[in-house]
C-alpha cells in the first residue's frame, strides 16, 4: 500500500485511475485474507469445543457405569 502511494504521489509514476485500481485490489485481497482468518479461527474453536464436549461425555459415561 505504501509502495503504491509512493509511486503515485511522490514519484508521479502512476495515474489516479491506476492508483484507485491498485488500492481496490489491495482492499479486496485484505478482505479475503481477513475472512479466511475468521473462518479458520472459527473452525479451530469448533473443533476444540467438540473435543472438550466429547471428553466430558466420556468421563460422565465412565462415572455412571463404575
Amino acid at each position: 500500500m505504501k509502495m503504491v502511494q509512493r509511486q503515485c504521489f511522490e514519484e508521479n509514476r502512476m495515474s489516479m485511475e491506476e492508483y484507485e485500481q491498485a488500492m481496490m485490489q489491495y482492499e479486496d485481497k485484505l478482505s479475503e485474507t481477513i475472512e479466511d482468518k475468521i473462518r479458520t479461527e472459527t473452525k479451530i474453536t469448533n473443533i476444540l469445543k467438540l473435543k472438550g464436549t466429547r471428553i466430558a461425555l466420556n468421563e460422565e459415561k465412565i462415572t455412571r457405569f463404575n
